[in-house]
């Protein structure tokens, strides 16, 4: 080790602690793995070079300066662990409190509650990410990202603005214990969506079997550069969770959950925390990708005298029974050149007392969130003309076994799905994807644009099968006709002074817009209600919408009102899905008689 790292008291400190807890007894390994003597001293070396390592990567483009810094609060942490690890094995001797950095004293009851979640969560990130480089290749941008493990086995994957959530090309031990782990992003340009990475760890422990992974680390990257270019990264803040690894609560009780970064931990601006729930609802059975925010959750963001960012969180179980999973998270720009955005999460179990995390042969597939719904109440899923979209389904269930996905044709039957994927990213061991692709094409599906798939879940152990439809809608370009828009005017029969005026908005696009009214000249253009009064259908995704006022002219000329040149005249319009802007045609007004 460097002399440097050797002169620091605390570094000794931990290397000693490390031998008298090893001749102690205390396995710091696995517990479900019994180490012999020599094995235990191979381990002990080996953390110790794993420590060495990572502090020799700190010291590389830094100064001796804010390299001491930095060590002095990686050991500062080390420090505080060992003394909690201390404290509940009784190995050695050490004082009744510590010291915080903001110079507080933690009893120890707080001590040992800060033991037990560093023993059920040996980190808190899954990687300790080093740099990043971006290198210009023939088929796109190649991202190299450079780390060292936190736990043994980490999950790699990535999505490359096609769709599709893929696996990297390579991962590879550099050696030192560090990794490098590499993919190419075919989509560049100003006008393509930014790639992102995500590290997560994987869990293999019996109960833990809704999801697999417990910490991710999203990043966001920069594709609207091709140059070549290295950003070497930092620490990134730590995000504490209380209770650490799941909330088990009591039926017909609510529960709370508190999250927050330590104030020595925040670089720049507190980040705002947030928080969603994936799972079964257990009043209709139904299984969300993210359950309704206003009936399952009610939070707070809080920020204490030391500038934590703090997020108190209650979940209203007394009133929903829910079992799933809660992730809580936070993100954070950079200003390097190639990584944008980085995202954590943290996610807990979150299941009644009486019951594991999915209920005993629950089987069914999820809900998707943001989804649209379809005219006959199905899941709804919007895709381009000229572009393969990619679609997909999530299933769960205690002991599912497969899915599957099949195309629903005009006549019944069935059509194989020969795309489809069942992918093993993301997925546990009662959780289980399919993906599929869908070429979209103006002609694609039934007269209305619209393709029906239904998705199937099977448990062989119990045989039984779920099964849910998705409706997939070619979109065409959307507007006004304003050729064809205007205003007309009819006389009532038996009272001359009483007008209708009907304007017709003319629209056209698939789906058929939803169009409204504003008035203009609020005294005499009243529009009570923004909504059309009729739409009516006139062709192959064409329609008019009509809205008709009653004027009462004996009382406008009565009472003198008059229509000006610079009022504002009476609209229809709509936000165009195709144009992503707000579409609007203003009608001419015919002579009234009320011009000034």
């Amino acid at each position: 080790m460097k002399t440097l790292i050797l002169t620091h008291s605390k570094f000794f400190k931990c290397i000693a602690f490390l031998v008298i807890v090893d001749y102690c007894g205390c396995c710091l390994a696995s517990p479900t793995r019994i180490l012999d003597d020599r094995e235990r001293l191979i381990n002990i070396a080996n953390k110790v070079d794993a420590i060495d390592n990572k502090l020799n990567l700190l010291s590389r483009g830094q100064d001796q300066h804010s390299l001491l810094t930095r060590i002095d609060q990686k050991l500062e942490k080390i420090d505080q662990k060992l003394d909690f690890l201390a404290l509940q094995n009784g190995s050695i001797a050490i004082g009744t409190s510590s010291k915080t950095g903001g110079g507080q004293l933690v009893q120890n009851n707080e001590v040992r509650q800060g033991a037990k979640e560093q023993e059920e969560f040996p980190y808190f990130h899954c990687v300790t990410l080093i740099s990043v480089q971006r290198t210009p290749t023939s088929n796109g941008i190649r991202f190299t990202f450079k780390f060292t493990k936190n736990t043994e086995e980490v999950l790699y994957r990535y999505h490359d603005g096609t769709g599709a959530v893929k696996s990297p090309e390579s991962v590879v031990e550099d050696g030192d214990g560090v990794w490098s782990v590499s993919f190419t992003c075919n989509s560049t340009g100003e006008d393509q969506p930014p790639p992102w990475f995500a590290f997560s760890d994987k869990v293999e422990e019996e109960g833990w079997s809704f999801l697999e992974y417990r910490h991710i680390l999203h990043l966001r990257l920069n594709n609207t550069e091709s140059s070549e270019s290295f950003q070497q990264v930092g620490g990134l803040p730590e995000l504490h969770v209380d209770p650490p690894r799941a909330a088990i609560y009591e039926p017909g009780q609510d529960f709370n959950v508190t999250a927050f970064i330590p104030a020595n931990d925040l670089t720049q601006e507190r980040p705002y925390i947030f928080e969603s729930i994936r799972g079964i609802n257990m009043s209709n059975g139904e299984i969300y990708m993210d359950m309704d925010r206003d009936k399952i959750l009610r939070d707070m963001n809080e920020n204490s005298d030391t500038d934590e960012a703090t997020k108190n969180i209650t979940l209203l179980t007394s009133s929903s029974t829910v079992n799933g999973y809660l992730s809580l998270g936070f993100g954070i720009q950079f200003e390097g050149p190639i990584i944008v955005r980085a995202q954590v999460n943290r996610i807990i179990e979150l299941r009644p007392s009486n019951q594991t995390t999915l209920p005993p042969n629950y089987l069914g597939i999820f809900n998707t969130p943001y989804a649209g719904k379809s005219g006959h109440g199905d899941e709804l899923r919007e895709c381009r003309p000229g572009v393969e979209c990619s679609v997909f389904c999530y299933g769960a269930g205690e002991a599912i076994s497969d899915m599957n996905v099949v195309k629903l044709l005009a006549d019944g039957s069935q059509e194989p799905v020969f795309s489809a994927v069942k992918s093993d990213i993301y997925t546990g061991l009662d959780f289980r994807i399919i993906t599929w692709k869908f070429q979209a094409e103006e002609d694609s599906g039934d007269d209305d644009g619209i393709s029906t798939f239904q998705c199937s879940a099977s448990d062989d152990t119990h045989d039984k099968e779920v099964t849910k439809l998705v409706e997939v809608l070619v979109l065409l370009d959307d507007g006004i006709d304003d050729e064809s828009s205007n205003v007309t005017v009819r006389v009532d029969d038996m009272d001359p002074d009483i007008k209708y005026l009907t304007f017709s908005c003319a629209m056209y696009g698939r789906p058929l817009p939803k169009v409204t009214f504003s008035g203009g000249t609020s005294y005499i253009f009243n529009m009570n209600s923004y909504e059309p009064d009729k739409v009516i259908k006139t062709g192959q995704n064409k329609a008019v919408a009509k809205k008709t006022l009653t004027l009462d002219m004996g009382y406008l000329i009565h009472y003198n009102y008059r229509i000006y040149e610079d009022d504002v005249l009476p609209s229809c319009g709509f936000f165009s899905k195709s144009q992503s802007e707000y579409v609007e045609h203003t009608f001419e007004i015919p002579n009234l008689g009320l011009e000034n």
